[in-house]
């Protein structure tokens, strides 16, 4: 289909309002500015995979109320370590930024990370973006830049509908690391540390390696992977052609609008029921389990502490209640509270990340034993991906991904170890965390 008569106007008009902005910037070297103008709804991730550029950006929230897919980079901040000053001048730009940060700073890097850093923000060239009825489409562009090639982007984005390839490479074969032996060692070794008095909870974690036919478009593996799993926070922060880092999150880490900002607690899991009768049963066993209680608390308190130290006006949504995704159900409670002034997103997520539900406690000892036990690196798994604009900011807890590697799908998850864990029975949870991916290259 030939662009059609809107799609004309909008790109004209993204031109005449990409010159004017730069002459009202009054040539202000490496200021921003954000040009904005409305357009129609569309399929956002089919959008973005169409644009020629290799670096590429996809979010959408938990209720699929806002969407947003980024093409190109006007401008990056990328450092090998955790900086909470990078956070907070990304805030201060009053500008939406999308990005992430590593599970531990601390630890060695293995090369498939390499590309992502501690931590990685950028500013997309092109937004494209929905909330509600309202569709736009940004672009970033600073005195600095060649205005003539800025144009030169804008033409070249493409908004007729295009044959993308929906085929996804079939899997070969797996790769457990570590494999069901060490993985119960890993776990006896955690549980001899609560013997001890050293800790309450460590959150192990498994890497499946899935070797492909061809090579993986990551935006692809999301789209195949939002399909399956609906309900979660779905992102994709693509690096290069067949590099990126994608998931289907069900955990908020936080949402800030304003001073206002929100949280959660989710722990525990069961699968859902084959039937209405079952899913009941199944929730019930959830609700009544001692050892899935004892965990969620552990991690509720933490947040409230956190909160506590930030926050006026602390509340909890009262009783824990179970939160239902497709395929598994968790423990739930909300956290709420009021920012005290001065309060930055770069404090929120020192004091926030990483949670209990991803490390354990007490933080410092649980990250001490993965980081002994654990034989890969977590990157980005277990960090925090999201976007910062000003006023507002909202970041998931990256579970339920995997980093698309070339041919090579890398896949993660855990399970939170506390008294009363039995390994085999943890290796199911994970297997059944893990079953979305499986689905997504395989359906």
């Amino acid at each position: 289909m030939n662009m059609n008569l809107l799609d004309v106007v909008v790109v004209e008009d993204v031109r005449e309002r990409l010159r004017d902005a730069i002459v009202a910037q009054g040539r202000k070297g490496g200021e921003f500015v954000r040009v904005e103008v409305a357009v129609e709804r569309r399929d956002v991730v089919n959008w973005v995979r169409g644009q020629g550029f290799a670096d590429k950006v996809y979010w959408s929230d938990r209720a699929d109320m806002v969407e947003m897919g980024g093409v190109g980079v006007a401008r990056e901040i990328r450092a090998t370590e955790i900086d909470r000053g990078i956070i907070e001048t990304v805030q201060a730009s009053g500008l939406r930024w999308f990005g992430g940060l590593r599970f531990d700073a601390n630890g060695a890097v293995d090369p498939i990370w390499e590309k992502f850093g501690g931590m990685h923000f950028w500013l997309p060239r092109f937004e494209l973006g929905q909330d509600g009825e309202r569709g736009w489409l940004a672009c970033h562009v600073s005195a600095d830049d060649d205005l003539d090639a800025v144009l030169e982007e804008v033409r070249r984005l493409r908004f007729e509908e295009v044959c993308l390839n929906e085929v996804v490479p079939r899997p070969l074969t797996r790769v457990d690391v570590p494999d069901e032996v060490r993985w119960g060692e890993n776990v006896t070794a955690v549980l001899g540390a609560f013997e001890r008095g050293e800790a309450d909870k460590v959150v192990l974690a498994r890497k499946v390696t899935v070797p492909a036919s061809g090579d993986l478009e990551p935006m692809l593996v999301l789209k195949k992977l939002m399909a399956v799993a609906p309900q979660s926070f779905h992102f994709c922060f693509q690096v290069g052609e067949f590099e990126g880092f994608v998931g289907a999150s069900p955990e908020r880490l936080y949402r800030r609008r304003g001073a206002v900002i929100e949280s959660e607690a989710l722990a525990g899991t069961r699968k859902r029921g084959v039937s209405a009768a079952d899913d009941v049963r199944l929730e019930r066993e959830l609700l009544e389990s001692a050892k899935e209680r004892h965990e969620q608390e552990l991690v509720l308190r933490m947040v409230v502490r956190e909160f506590e130290e930030l926050c006026d006006d602390v509340e909890t949504d009262g009783a824990t209640r179970v939160l239902k995704l497709a395929q598994l159900q968790h423990l739930y409670n909300r956290v709420s509270g009021v920012l005290r002034p001065g309060v930055t997103d770069g404090e929120i997520m020192g004091a926030l990340h990483p949670t209990p539900a991803v490390g354990g406690r007490p933080r410092e000892v649980a990250m001490r034993l993965i980081e002994e036990l654990e034989p890969f690196d977590r990157g980005w798994y277990t960090g925090a991906v999201g976007w910062i604009c000003g006023d507002e900011a909202e970041f998931a807890v990256a579970i339920r991904c995997a980093l698309v590697e070339g041919d090579r799908l890398h896949a993660f998850s855990g399970a939170g170890i506390v008294r009363g864990s039995v390994a085999g029975a943890e290796w199911d949870e994970i297997e059944n965390k893990l079953l979305n991916f499986r689905r997504a290259l395989v359906d």
